[in-house]
């Protein structure tokens, strides 16, 4: 959670962001504004979010980063094979230290050099590389067409386009939409094609985006690279004063670069182009503006610390928990006993959650071990105490799994577990600790059990809990804990109407599936159509087509397109895509949708089904009907046929 300047608070959530007022919070209902992959994130699964000082948010996600100007929305994307192979990034809070942005992987620690962020000013132009109306081309550029007009029986359109860059195309991500019929971008990865059919009547604008090939930036450098004729790349170790081969993976030493090449140019930039046997090739050099502290190898950093001695504190998933003193690249270990050491050491349950209190004391949050103080109590020692729920104790730590810590304005600790909600930290003159939570004194606390997983107080004093089912807000200036007033705001309907809903369109679903697969029955009058149908299904017959439904008008178009196919050995489940102007992947979805069958499986059944209806004609051998239904010899087709009639049976 961060505020930007304008007073919007910003959350992430496993659906994106969410941005609104800071002073709608404490209100009955609060409108949240989206935030989502369609706006430029690299993706909706937010696992943390920070801001680097300099105007910008940084959004983690397993995936990579995004870079987010929070006034103009402009994003800018790193994914995680950026900055090393398997790397991903863990659910860690970013700590900024000076210029450097400390962000948690499943590899160590990996520090950003914000002021040597490369800046891509790039974007590929998109061409139109094909457009057919009717299925039919047009013989002439689509790129200078600024209007086209069609007639009211032309309704079917398809297009085909790609992007002018020669780095590494596969990468690129498209999307298209077309003003007009629909305002959601349609997210079609690497697929460079959109079809629409049956358009109504009206005026509409197509239009197309892409990212940048594979966040490859361009870079004035000073090192000197060498490609020798044959040979892979290299470049000047000026520490070693000899020249090394570039390898795509340090790990792999067969992974060096060995280009073929022609005809080359390097420009102003500093991009090298060159021309291989076909095509031309673009190779950019990256400036290294990060670097990767491997620590314990498949063990999560989860929590960072910036103490008020400058010194570093790093916990990962196992326990470890390190401190990096200023100028000094060996750490020292915390010992459960509260000892500095230079031997690793490991508190039980991991280090999730760190905090330093106004008064010098270090809060750890573990996972299923509680929760651990430790107070200074010389130059390398800490008195440790530890807080865990105790049976019959109202008043102790409300569940061991502590993800979450915070300090409010007024010095009051809360401790934010998973399972068991909030708790708020209350030490007496003697030196008891007590933990108030909605066991004993917050009643109005709105969860029972809440899973906490972020807990940060906004600058009007607005302690914000962020729990899997939606964000909590209290006002932190209250003189007594049962005075406190707590606001819940999550998606409307909740976990369990999602549940009933999924359900029901699941159970929905189901039904259309069997409807279907009943009017595909070679004997249609035997089959009786769901409870809702308005009429009883009949046979599909191309000649006399029952256009009842978007879904109908589709699949009478399937079954046109088979019929025409039956006897074609060669008919490929792309061929019946182009016939309905989509692309391969939609179609297989749309399909499976309605029928509950994958294409290949769906074109079988009707061979089948047409063989049996063949076979009661007695003039017709076994080798006849085979070829007569596209399978390419008979005993492939006795196997289907046997198949076939299995399935059916079952069925019926």
């Amino acid at each position: 959670m961060v505020q930007s300047d304008d007073g919007l608070l910003w959350f992430g959530t496993w659906d994106g962001l969410n941005f609104a007022c800071t002073d709608s919070l404490m209100q009955t209902r609060t409108t949240f504004r989206h935030f989502t992959t369609q706006d430029g994130l690299l993706s909706n699964l937010v696992h943390a979010m920070t801001d680097d000082g300099k105007g910008h948010y940084w959004v983690v996600a397993e995936n990579g980063l995004t870079q987010l100007d929070p006034q103009t929305g402009l994003t800018v994307n790193y994914r995680s094979d950026h900055f090393g192979n398997e790397l991903k990034f863990a659910e860690t809070v970013p700590l900024l230290r000076g210029d450097t942005l400390l962000l948690g992987t499943n590899l160590g620690v990996l520090s950003l050099r914000l002021n040597e962020l490369p800046q891509d000013t790039y974007t590929p132009a998109i061409v139109l590389t094909e457009m057919r109306v009717q299925g039919q081309p047009l013989h002439r550029d689509a790129n200078r067409i600024d209007v086209l007009t069609l007639s009211p029986e032309q309704r079917n359109i398809s297009f085909r386009f790609a992007a002018v860059d020669f780095v590494n195309s596969s990468t690129i991500q498209y999307a298209y939409r077309l003003r007009g019929l629909e305002e959601q971008w349609n997210e079609v990865g690497n697929t460079r094609s959109a079809s629409y059919m049956n358009l109504p009547a009206g005026e509409y604008t197509l239009e197309i985006r892409s990212t940048n090939s594979s966040l490859v930036f361009n870079d004035p450098h000073g090192m000197l690279w060498v490609i020798p004729e044959h040979e892979a790349l290299c470049y000047y170790d000026a520490g070693t004063d000899c020249f090394r081969t570039y390898l795509r993976n340090p790990e792999d030493p067969s992974s060096s670069y060995v280009p073929f090449i022609r005809y080359s140019l390097l420009d102003r930039q500093g991009n090298l182009w060159y021309a291989p046997y076909t095509g031309l090739e673009k190779v950019s050099f990256l400036p290294h503006f990060f670097t990767l502290h491997t620590l314990e190898k498949e063990m999560d950093i989860r929590s960072f610390l910036n103490d008020r001695q400058g010194n570093l504190w790093v916990g990962s998933q196992n326990g470890t928990l390190r401190i990096y003193q200023h100028g000094d690249k060996r750490p020292l270990y915390v010992t459960p006993q509260g000892k500095l050491t230079t031997q690793p050491s490991a508190f039980p349950g991991g280090a999730y959650a760190l905090l330093q209190a106004r008064n010098g004391d270090i809060w750890l949050g573990t996972k299923e071990a509680g929760l651990y103080r430790l107070r200074p109590s010389g130059a390398r020692h800490f008195t440790v105490s530890h807080y865990t729920p105790e049976p019959g104790n109202p008043y102790s730590l409300s569940a061991n799994s502590v993800y979450a810590l915070c300090e409010d304005s007024r010095g009051r600790i809360w401790v934010g577990t998973f399972g068991g909600g909030l708790n708020l930290v209350q030490e007496h003159a003697d030196g008891q600790v007590q933990f108030i939570h909605r066991g004993n004194v917050l009643k109005g606390f709105p969860l029972k059990d809440a899973r906490i997983r972020c807990l940060k107080e906004s600058p009007d004093s607005i302690l914000l809990v962020g729990t899997t089912d939606g964000l909590i807000a209290c006002r932190t200036s209250f003189r007594h804990p049962e005075d406190i007033i707590f606001r819940h705001h999550r998606h409307i309907g909740g976990a369990t109407y999602l549940k009933t809903r999924i359900r029901t369109l699941i159970r929905r679903r189901q039904e259309l599936q069997e409807f279907y697969r009943a009017r595909f029955q070679p004997h249609p009058e035997e089959t009786a159509a769901p409870a809702d149908a308005e009429s009883a299904p009949t046979a599909y017959e191309p000649k006399r087509p029952q256009l009842e439904s978007l879904d109908d008008r589709f699949m009478e178009q399937v079954m046109e397109c088979i019929e025409q196919n039956m006897d074609n050995q060669d008919f490929e489940i792309e061929t019946l895509a182009e016939h309905l102007f989509m692309s391969r992947t939609v179609f297989y979805r749309k399909l499976k949708s309605i029928t509950g069958m994958t294409p290949v499986a769906f074109v079988g059944e009707m061979r089948i089904k047409r063989a049996l209806q063949l076979m009661e004609d007695d003039g017709l051998t076994i080798s006849q009907v085979a070829y007569m239904t596209g399978f390419n010899s008979p005993k492939y087709f006795s196997q289907g046929l046997q198949e076939g009639r299995r399935m059916h049976t079952q069925r019926v």
